[in-house]
């Protein structure tokens, strides 16, 4: 076929029978092409959804259509894949996509109000900030869009109606990146929702559905403009005309049916008519007939059969479609295969085999730590070995007599004519074993991630530092003596109201510590609160005293310096198979430097499931390694630990690295012979459950040890684990911390990396909390199996299981299900779950025991059942099962009946479908301990304090304790280091100083900026804040011009020991703190300057008489004497 569809002379259309094989084709296809011939292979998906289904498909799969046909329209696609799905689903007409298709350049006229009303119209999402394909933003002249054509979100700078510049950005900083002359623009949806299609939609509707068409829900919501799921299945009312993709091509393509699809066409079409039947009589969206919202199957493959046409099948069988010509390959026979208890056999039974049929080999192994592995057997006998990495063309015209190769094959086949075997490891084993799938790009502050409001919302518990816990009531716009300004509405207990100015935002932070209804509610004025907050900083210090013993024990010990060549390290790094993100990046870097100090390591990595974490162990052990030492992984599972261990020997194939794994798969006799390997050391790095723990093992020269899921592991075992830990290098990985990490990370003892940042085409996973009702259940199972993909089932406990997979297996009664749970014989628990991933069945039922497991990346849909059975830790960690792909992937949460359910369960549920974004695990943690509370999870010895101040603000006491006793200060003066919270200076220069709501319109996101401006901390960060807001929003108007400088001053004069700095039109007045750091001689020299209008009032007030009516004169002022009472003080 490669070479078939070198021949672009006229289009070739190559029809597979799901997304899945279109995917694995495109590889085949690319791997078998010469790459300066081969015409670029477009691909057309179906659209992953049900036949009249009430879901939309994902907006990347509707890019990838939209580019196909746009492309096909332009004359550009030569080869295109086609799922045999799409071939039925209408699309819109050719017109259509030829007025939706706009290239933006920069100088062009564009108006922005009515591009604004096209992209609605088009499908467009408008938000506060610009993250994902299908969202723009408008913030006055500036337009961020992320189009469904482009790789990256792009803004756009205009004067005027004018594109002045163009320029793409990251979506997870949101500043500019590039400059870039042109951006093409495609429709977020395949049709448009404008005044004249709403029109065409009510009439057609009216005309084919009988009664009033307000009863149907779908009218109601189109005919308001709304464009809701599903609506795809209305297509052909929206146009006076649909198309099929057939319409699209040219009058003479070439047809290609690979195996199976023109079956898999018959079933789509089959399965619409099911789908009409399913779905008459539902009210709320009622069904078209089959010949008017799909292709006519007798029309379809009436056209089909009119093409030139080639029909791939594995056996020279007659078929109708078309005349068979044998090419002369053939399936390889399943009698050559071999069990894998016969593995060190391989090399003479595949020589043997080779010889006998006269045929040359060329082995495919679909990963580097399987082409090592199967090399290793290869070469156990005295046979010559084979070559490695020999190019399919150059073997085919040289005399090789076997070759090695890494290719993404998943079905070999002999090949008599050209005297070639092709096999992969299908071909070789009775059982093949599990292969690691091809993977898909600052430093975070975690205390900055509790205090910020990006989650906080109008009556939620906050805390006031000075007054105690009220409830947020919103940011409002109030005028004080005349000077507008935006102010924090907070309520306490009796109805009083505190208005806090933004200046003093940090003096505010979000309740944390349990149940928000639950959250204590202060009273303004009186000493409570100064009670409460007094015996909280006593309880911190205690815990920081008892916390730093431990820490100090574990720093006495010193650790190896594990160093290496860094050019070595560069060509290991350059072996990742995917791009770092920034935050993965950052977080390898720190933690090969803590592996370079002698004091060991002990380094947290919080990522979200998927994103990386990994790699960074993976780093860690290649450091440990090369510098001479031993590694150890621990995990919690023994099925992580296989995965594990799969995934080291890959990364690991071009290193001479000795890698073994130790659980309770291993026999008796393998586990001694582990043993005796780490002990000489002639074993590296070796993976293992807490069995590895057992039996005090030794080490010829231990050197790091990396623990993965730390929150999974009993006490016991953990007990085990902090012994284990003397004198090595700790790193630990999780998704999830448990909070005494969070605790001792924030207080400073362990040090903390987060990753963030999701891999590049990472789809945030749609979570759905309902009932458990078979039809739901029905239609999750079909929307995913539809579409070739694989389903978990889990349940919490094993009682049940078996009666739970009978149901399964008659909702979805063409497809096999299995059960899977721990107290399973451990072979057939390992066999279960191998079968699952190479997709032997469709359905997997299981318990918990899934939570860590091997990667299964055609899983996309998980269903827990009874959810709220489980904790908020155990479902994310279960969610994250899925979605380990570019495929949409879904979660329903399903529970027997949510009113029955208490309301920190409901809390509980409700939080993982709010936290749906990646990157949510470290903010589940956080809602973790608001919901169940401080007693539960970090013991009665701390709650009390943690409920009654929050835990934000108990984590800043706790860094102040460990801060202050590990500068040497005797511990009975530190409680007066905790009580003041550090007084900044109040600036008043009588002007407004705020985010204008024309240059911010979002109330929210005005409140998220005005927080991170509390937050910064020197004159640096906040020339980088006024640049970021430039760059996302456009030139800062005078108001923010001006808070942005009054920020700058406040801080020069809190580090100048000044309380309040007022510049007035008429005067000005400075407040001097007692212990200010001015020098007498600074203030008389300053005084000397104008004598006649400085007068001190008191000891520590300065008066200035002198009018200053202009803002830029009382600025000048300001300079002028904080650049002379600072002038022996460093900058802040």
């Amino acid at each position: 076929m490669a070479r078939l569809v070198v021949d672009a002379s006229s289009p070739w259309i190559i029809v597979t029978a799901s997304n899945q094989a279109q995917t694995q084709l495109i590889a085949e296809l690319d791997y078998f092409s010469d790459c300066k011939t081969a015409p670029r292979v477009w691909s057309f998906p179906d659209r992953e959804i049900l036949p009249y289904d009430h879901f939309s498909p994902a907006t990347e799969i509707v890019s990838e259509r939209l580019r196909t046909l746009n492309a096909i329209r332009q004359g550009q696609a030569r080869v295109i894949l086609v799922s045999a799905p799409a071939l039925c689903e209408r699309l819109p007409p050719a017109p259509f996509l030829d007025q939706e298709t706009l290239v933006l350049n920069v100088g062009e006229t564009l108006p922005l109000a009515s591009f604004r009303t096209r992209l609605l119209e088009a499908g467009y999402q408008e938000t506060s900030l610009v993250r994902a394909p299908g969202e723009f933003a408008i913030r006055g002249s500036l337009l961020d869009i992320f189009t469904v054509a482009a790789s990256f979100p792009y803004r756009i700078d205009f004067l005027d109606e004018t594109i002045e510049t163009l320029r793409s950005f990251d979506p997870e900083t949101q500043l500019s990146v590039e400059r870039v002359e042109s951006v093409s623009w495609l429709p977020a949806r395949e049709f448009r929702l404008d005044e004249a299609s709403i029109r065409r939609f009510r009439q057609r509707f009216r005309e084919r559905f009988e009664g009033s068409p307000n009863n149907y829900s779908v009218y109601r919501e189109v005919s308001r403009g709304a464009s809701i799921e599903g609506l795809e299945a209305y297509l052909p009312l929206l146009f006076e005309k649909t198309a099929i993709l057939l319409d699209f091509l040219p009058t003479k393509p070439r047809l290609i049916w690979t195996q199976g699809a023109r079956d898999a066409l018959l079933a789509s079409l089959g399965q619409i008519e099911s789908r009409l039947a399913h779905r008459e009589g539902v009210l709320d969206f009622p069904p078209l007939p089959v010949s008017e919202a799909y292709a006519g199957s007798e029309e379809l493959l009436q056209r089909l059969d009119q093409f030139q046409r080639i029909t791939l099948q594995s056996s020279p069988e007659s078929t109708s479609a078309g005349t068979v010509h044998c090419w002369g390959t053939e399936p390889v026979p399943d009698s050559f295969k071999i069990p894998r208890s016969q593995q060190d056999h391989l090399g003479s039974h595949l020589w043997n085999y080779l010889s006998l049929t006269r045929l040359r080999g060329f082995l495919v192994a679909g990963s580097g730590g399987r082409q090592d592995f199967l090399f290793n057997l290869l070469t156990r006998t005295d046979l010559k070995p084979p070559e490695k990495n020999e190019a399919w063309d150059a073997f085919l015209v040289r005399d090789t007599p076997w070759t090695l190769n890494l290719a993404p094959l998943e079905q070999g086949f002999l090949w008599p004519d050209q005297g070639v075997a092709v096999l992969t490891e299908n071909e070789l084993w009775m059982a093949p074993p599990v292969r690691r799938p091809d993977a898909t790009t600052g430093p975070k502050n975690p205390l900055a991630l509790i205090q910020d409001f990006k989650s906080l919302l109008p009556g939620a518990p906050v805390i006031h530092v000075e007054h105690g816990i009220g409830r947020f009531r919103g940011l409002i716009h109030l005028e004080v003596d005349g000077i507008p300004g935006d102010f924090l509405h907070l309520e306490y207990l009796g109805g009083d109201r505190l208005y806090v100015p933004i200046g003093s935002l940090h003096l505010v932070s979000r309740y944390l510590g349990g149940d928000a209804d639950q959250a204590p509610w202060h009273r303004l004025g009186g000493g409570q609160w100064d009670k409460i907050r007094r015996e909280a900083q006593k309880r911190a210090f205690d815990v920081a005293t008892e916390l730093l013993e431990t820490h100090a024990r574990r720093k006495l010990a010193s650790a190896p310096s594990l160093t290496f060549d860094p050019t070595r390290y560069e060509r290991f790094a350059l072996e990742c198979p995917f791009e770092e993100t920034d935050d993965q990046q950052t977080a390898i870097e720190q933690v090969l430097a803590d592996l370079a100090k002698t004091t060991p390591m002990d380094r947290v990595v919080c990522g979200d499931v998927g994103f990386g974490k990994t790699e960074v162990a993976l780093r860690a052990a290649w450091a440990c390694v090369q510098s001479g030492h031993q590694a150890v992984v621990l995990v919690p599972t023994t099925l992580l630990a296989q995965q594990h261990d799969e995934t080291f020997r890959d990364r690991f194939s071009n290193w001479p690295v000795a890698i073994e794994a130790l659980s309770r798969f291993r026999s008796a006799r393998e586990e001694a012979g582990i043993r005796e390997g780490l002990a000489q050391g002639k074993i590296d790095i070796v993976i293992g459950t807490h069995k590895l723990l057992q039996n005090t093992p030794r080490f010829r020269k231990l050197g790091l040890l990396i623990i993965d899921e730390e929150h999974r592991f009993g006490v016991r075992q953990k007990e085990q684990i902090s012994r284990f830990k003397t004198g090595i290098h700790t790193l630990t990985l999780t998704a999830t911390p448990i909070p005494r990490t969070l605790n001792m990370t924030l207080g400073g003892l362990r040090d903390l990396s987060l990753i963030a940042t999701p891999p590049k085409d990472r789809l945030p996973i749609q979570t759905f909390l309902g009932p458990w009702d078979p039809a739901i259940v029905q239609e999750a199972l079909a929307r995913e199996l539809q579409r070739g993909g694989q389903v978990y089932v889990v349940t919490p406990r094993v009682q049940g299981i078996e009666t739970l997979t009978r149901e399964m297996a008659r909702l979805a009664p063409h497809h096999e299900v299995r059960y899977a749970h721990g107290q399973m014989p451990e072979r057939q628990l390992e066999q279960t779950m191998i079968d699952f991933y190479h997709q032997r069945f469709a359905i997997l039922v299981s318990t918990k025991i899934i939570e860590s497991g091997i990667n299964v990346p055609l899983a996309n849909t998980i269903l827990i059942h009874r959810a709220d059975r489980f904790g908020l830790a155990e479902l994310h960690q279960l969610r994250g099962r899925v979605g380990r792909s570019h495929h949409r992937a879904y979660a329903y949460l399903l529970v027997d009946s949510y009113e029955s359910l208490g309301a920190d369960t409901q809390q509980r549920l409700e939080a993982l479908t709010r936290f749906d974004a990646l990157g949510s695990g470290f903010l589940l943690a956080m809602q973790d301990l608001e919901i169940r509370g401080a007693g539960e999870l970090l013991g009665k010895a701390q709650s009390g304090e943690i409920e009654s101040i929050g835990f934000s603000l108990y984590a800043e006491y706790m860094q102040k304790a460990v801060q202050y006793l590990k500068s040497g200060q005797d511990p009975g003066t530190g409680l007066e280091s905790l009580e003041t919270h550090p007084a900044r200076a109040h600036v008043d220069l009588q002007a407004p100083a705020l985010i204008p709501d024309s240059y911010v319109s979002d109330i929210h996101q005005r409140l998220v900026l005005y927080k991170e401006l509390a937050l910064r901390a020197s004159p640096q960060s906040l020339d980088t804040f006024r640049n970021e807001l430039s760059d996302r929003f456009g030139p800062c108007p005078q108001p923010l011009e001006t808070l942005l400088t009054l920020s700058g001053i406040r801080l020069q004069a809190t580090a100048l020991g000044i309380r309040k700095l007022e510049a007035h039109a008429a005067g000005s007045r400075i407040l001097f703190a007692p212990e200010t750091p001015v020098r007498p001689e600074d203030l008389v020299r300053l005084i000397g300057m104008e004598p006649g209008h400085y007068r001190f009032d008191g000891s520590n007030r300065l008066l200035y008489r002198k009018p200053m009516p202009e803002m830029a004169d009382r600025l000048h002022w300001i300079r002028q004497i904080l650049t002379i009472l600072g002038g022996n003080l460093p900058p802040p």
